[in-house]
């Protein structure tokens, strides 16, 4: 007997990834700042029971700030996994584990568990600047400010926290004869606003260079310092102070010149110098670095300086005098006589003659003037500055000029009336009165 073939009918079959499950617990609920905490769970097979072995989970960290880190681990033969984290944000923070699951397992994720961290949480604003050539004048322009929080814990009495552009200063105190500490949690994004390293860090205790201990976590650093109890001063330093003073050619100081700092060629920093003709920049990292000053839109002094400690250094620039003599059509000197000129970015330089007909005009950078003096009529030279003990001579009509101008012609006038009257081409009639 013959059959013919025959073809059932179609069956869809469906394979889903197996459900899955993770569990978290932490060993503590609340710790103090820069303290560990263990945080553990079991992940497992829904569907089948069993545990899943060798697999990868993120455990996720939400700081007090909103802030996310993930950490990884790994479950062991018996499909748990155990991480320690160190704590480095004062305030709550939230924990979860999550499995992200693969091509045969569902992701899960944990419970979310609570733990309150102590201690004292600060917060500070820092800013950086470069310049900007705004028309023919170099300005300094503010380019980043960031929002930091400082975390602080210690077992002392606080009596004074501060906190400045470069420093962070407390003042504790404690019994005498017991131990202290200090644990500070020094934000990452706060030494990379200014190019520093932990390397950079420098803690003094009442004004004395002390050694200190560390731990990297991946938001901060966390300092720890101990000292013996009493009134106690702990300052941490961020990197060095570099301040550069700078004085014209008679050793003046130049007060707005713009200082621009350079690491590698690159401008990392920008500041003006204030009315002692000082420009600090703080929070400096270690390194070699290039100054430049501008004045009057000049370049007026360049520098290279080695940081490794607070540096203070004091330059003259390439800045000077000119002396500007005005004397009268009669050559006497000319006092109270407005002098001017402009400095190549514009700015309007003025000076005023003495008695002797001196004014001098102050702190000019290397490049061809205009000088003009005016009184009754106006006087202008072109002159070149470029090294000290120039001078200029200008001539003007002043007040005293035209006054003897009048007198002379009124003399002159006078004298040849009695020429003529000699001469008797002038009559004079003198009548009396009856």
């Amino acid at each position: 007997m013959n059959y013919k073939g025959a073809v059932s009918a179609e069956v869809t079959l469906i394979v889903a990834r197996a459900a899955t499950s993770i569990t978290i617990s932490v060993d503590r609920t609340r710790v103090l700042l820069g303290e560990s905490i263990v945080v553990s769970g079991l992940l497992k097979c829904e569907f089948t029971g069993r545990v899943m072995a060798g697999y990868k989970i993120i455990v996720q960290m939400i700081t007090p700030e909103g802030k996310v880190f993930n950490y990884t681990a790994i479950t062991d033969d018996e499909g748990r996994y155990r991480i320690t984290i160190m704590l480095d944000v004062v305030g709550n923070w939230i924990i979860r584990a999550i499995w992200p699951g693969d091509t045969d397992y569902e992701s899960s994720m944990s419970t979310d568990v609570v733990v309150g961290v102590e201690g004292t949480s600060l917060e500070a604003v820092v800013s950086v600047s470069t310049t900007e050539i705004i028309g023919k004048k170099v300005e300094v322009k503010k380019v980043k400010e960031i929002k930091v929080r400082i975390n602080v814990y210690t077992n002392s009495t606080v009596r004074a926290v501060r906190i400045m552009r470069n420093r962070i200063e407390a003042v504790v105190e404690g019994p005498k004869g017991t131990k202290g500490y200090l644990i500070m949690a020094v934000p990452k994004e706060l030494l990379a606003a200014f190019g520093l390293t932990i390397n950079d860090i420098t803690v003094l205790i009442n004004g004395v260079p002390r050694p200190f201990t560390y731990t990297e976590t991946p938001r901060s650093y966390m300092l720890r310092v101990e000292y013996s109890h009493s009134v106690v001063r702990i300052t941490i330093k961020l990197g060095f102070e570099l301040a550069l003073k700078v004085v014209d050619q008679e050793k003046a100081p130049v007060k707005g010149a713009v200082v621009e700092l350079y690491k590698n060629g690159v401008l990392v920093n920008a500041t003006v110098t204030d009315e002692r003709g000082v420009a600090n920049f703080t929070a400096v990292p270690r390194g070699t670095y290039a100054l430049r000053v501008m004045w009057g839109g000049v370049e007026v002094l360049r520098l290279t300086v080695e940081v490794k400690d607070d540096t203070y250094v004091s330059e003259v620039a390439k800045v000077y005098s000119l002396k500007v003599v005005v004397r009268g059509l009669f050559g006497m000197p000319a006092g109270g006589i407005t002098v001017k000129t402009a400095l190549p970015d514009g700015t309007v330089i003025v000076a005023t003659t003495g008695a002797d007909g001196v004014a001098v005009l102050k702190q000019l950078p290397i490049a061809s003037y205009r000088v003009e003096a005016s009184s009754l009529t106006t006087d202008t030279k072109i002159t070149v500055v470029d090294r000290p003990g120039l001078e200029v001579y200008l001539k003007v009509m002043t007040p005293t000029d035209a006054a003897i101008i009048v007198v002379a012609a009124i003399l002159a006038i006078l004298a040849i009336i009695a020429v003529l009257i000699k001469k008797g081409k002038i009559r004079l009639e003198l009548r009396k009165r009856k």
